[in-house]
């Protein structure tokens, strides 16, 4: 089970600190827990939540209205 679950993160309790300074990972917070999913899952959050409405510190940004 552990040699499935790595690498990564777990969203049940947001780390806040990979949003600040003391990140000194190079790289983002989405990068860390989402890998390359994060494009296609910001593509989903735009179709079913486009207004950001269910969101907490880490959640998943929709696309700006312009789609880039």
């Amino acid at each position: 089970m552990r040699r499935a679950l790595r690498p990564g993160s777990q969203i049940d309790h947001p780390d806040a600190d990979l949003a600040d300074e003391w990140n000194y990972s190079e790289q983002t917070w989405a990068q860390l827990y989402y890998k390359d999913a994060y494009p296609g899952l910001r593509t989903v959050k735009t179709r079913w939540d486009p207004h950001n409405v269910f969101r907490h510190r880490q959640s998943i940004e929709p696309l700006p209205e312009d789609g880039t």
